[in-house]
């Protein structure tokens, strides 16, 4: 039986002293008993969760069988499924030859992020064809359960371009998927896992988001089965959070701003999901929140906090209390995630490129760890707050940084910046809830409002008496509260009553 080793600095250490390569895994992993000896004496073997660890997953090819990785952090070979019967001979071949000093990959010093200011490289404009050609390269293939940006995109084409056959396609791959892993409890997960928060969260947002664009009742009864089990059976009301798993008591920082996320998207539907949310984010602005460090990605029931510097972490919190602070209208939860913002700057920002590095590099890093990596997906989820807090305090310099961001990025396929890169030239749908919100009126014309698919809506909270910012905004009406739809700050429609919310959004042209 293999004695796996943890990754970390004392593995690549060892790697050097012994001119032994590393044998990466991850999750579960049984080799056979012949290759069992092998990587036992021909190899170090890792085994990386990659829940605990999204960065060395992303970083890294999550293969079935694994990696050969070289003294600094180089992918030497990668194994998948089909490459079994192969196994022995290739890693037998790979250690006999193995010799560090022959090929350095082209890796040096100098490549790896030092946070220093260089000459900025010259980027290109942004294309405003790119939304619409990956919108064609998603309909022409049959999405899987991972493919969570390019099903939001086939929605947002759906709602903001009247686009019919994108949503036929994402209904019917959301039937194929529902289908084949979605189990009597409401929960997924994919062939032969268990199932994780960070994907049903996922899941049960997007059915939400699904059934907003389509009205379809299977699709809402799907979110609301979805929601249930993540409610039930991973929400631990000790901590206030969301496991990771049923079984386990560790809580991620990423998955529950999903988790967040997700209730907010419910909260129309199902009564306590807002309290849950109030909850989560308490959670994660308590304990898992470092002013200097930023958001940590592991808390674990009498270990604490583990592993800061993550991009994913800041970036799904930052997401998730800026979308808080237009359900709720609570400012504090605005300013937070302009901390948050503010801290990904600082720390993670590609100051040559433009666009967020995926973690704060460390000097006991491997050498391929530290060089600098942009995940257009996670960018996206950055950027998407970005904008949005530009849109909330008013900040120019954070909308000219995603759209600097946007264009560096603009080579990737990547359905999440193409939705976004759309938002960004479309602009806000600039909503002005007039009223307070400890009214139930209020609070009612809210939850209309979050009943439909909006992504671009920012929503401004006046006070009835600050008559100043009402007679500016010309927002007068004879009671309140009441909702006004803005067009370049004037309004355009209202509604005083839930029942109105669907005409004032038709009279600004949004289906």
């Amino acid at each position: 039986m293999i004695s796996w080793r943890p990754w970390g600095p004392a593995v690549f250490e060892q790697s050097r002293r012994e001119r032994r390569p590393v044998f990466l895994a991850f999750g579960q992993c049984s080799p056979e008993p012949g290759v069992e000896s092998l990587l036992l004496e021909r190899y170090i073997p890792v085994l990386v969760d990659p829940e605990e660890r999204p960065d060395i997953a992303l970083r890294y090819p999550v293969r079935d069988l694994g990696s050969v990785l070289s003294e600094d952090g180089r992918v030497i070979a990668s194994f998948g499924e089909p490459q079994r019967g192969e196994l022995m001979i290739s890693l037998r071949r790979i250690a006999e030859g193995y010799n560090p000093e022959s090929d350095n990959g082209g890796a040096s010093r100098e490549e790896t992020w030092s946070g220093a200011v260089a000459k900025a490289k010259p980027i290109p404009a942004l294309d405003p064809e790119r939304p619409s050609r990956e919108l064609g390269r998603i309909k022409g293939r049959e999405l899987e359960l991972s493919d969570f940006d390019a099903f939001e995109l086939l929605l947002y084409a759906a709602s903001e371009w009247g686009d019919s056959e994108a949503a036929e396609v994402a209904a019917r791959g959301l039937r194929r998927l529902i289908e084949a892993h979605q189990g009597p409890s409401g929960a997924v997960s994919a062939a032969g896992q268990k199932p994780t928060l960070k994907v049903n969260a996922r899941w049960a947002r997007l059915l939400w988001d699904a059934y907003a664009v389509t009205g379809l009742e299977d699709l809402a009864r799907a979110a609301a089965k979805s929601t249930a089990f993540v409610d039930a059976r991973l929400f631990d009301p000790e901590s206030w959070a969301f496991r990771n798993r049923p079984e386990e008591d560790c809580f991620d920082a990423d998955s529950n701003a999903m988790a967040a996320l997700a209730m907010m998207r419910a909260w129309p539907h199902r009564e306590q999901a807002l309290s849950r949310v109030e909850q989560v984010l308490a959670f994660l602005r308590n304990r898992m929140y470092d002013p200097v460090l930023g958001m940590t990605h592991r808390w674990i029931k009498g270990g604490g906090a583990q592993y800061y510097g993550l991009l994913g972490d800041n970036a799904w919190a930052l997401l998730a209390f800026s979308e808080a602070y237009l359900a709720l209208g609570d400012k504090a939860h605005r300013d937070f995630a302009e901390s948050l913002l503010k801290h990904l700057f600082q720390e993670l920002w590609e100051r040559e490129g433009g666009g967020f590095l995926d973690r704060v590099p460390r000097p006991e890093d491997p050498l391929e760890l530290r060089r600098p990596r942009l995940i257009p997906e996670l960018n996206a989820v950055a950027f998407e707050g970005a904008w949005r807090i530009a849109e909330l305090k008013g900040v120019p310099n954070y909308r000219r940084w995603t759209e600097w961001g946007l264009k560096s990025l603009s080579a990737t396929p990547a359905p999440a910046l193409a939705r976004l890169q759309d938002m960004l030239l479309r602009g806000r749908l600039d909503l002005e809830l007039v009223g307070r919100l400890e009214n139930e009126d209020s609070r009612r014309l809210l939850e209309a409002v979050h009943r439909r698919y909006l992504p671009r809506k920012i929503i401004s909270f006046v006070d009835p008496d600050d008559q100043d910012y009402i007679l500016a905004h010309k927002l007068k009406a004879p009671s309140y509260p009441r909702l006004f739809g803005c067009v370049e700050l004037k309004p355009k429609a209202e509604a005083d009553s839930p029942e109105k919310v669907l005409a004032m959004l038709a009279a600004l042209s949004i289906r």
